[in-house]
């Protein structure tokens, strides 16, 4: 099961986009996953948590896939 975070930026203004899924926002969708695991009796499912950047702050916008961008916070 794959949980995604995407994140847009259509300026460098903010820095890129990967960069504001900081360590507390990993830690409220890990808790929100395992809510989600939990609750559909799948606690014992392997779980990824990608992230998907979109920088168009350049004339050809960008689209970074991270596979594996952070590890469950919570067990």
């Amino acid at each position: 099961l794959v949980f995604i975070e995407v994140k847009a930026r259509k300026s460098s203004r903010f820095g890129r986009p990967e960069l504001a899924v900081t360590p507390k926002k990993q830690r409220k969708i890990s808790m929100t996953a395992l809510y989600y695991l939990k609750s559909t009796k799948q606690s014992n499912a392997k779980a990824r948590f990608d992230v998907v950047a979109i920088n168009s702050a350049k004339e050809r916008p960008s689209i970074k896939i991270i596979k594996n961008a952070f590890e469950l916070a919570y067990k």
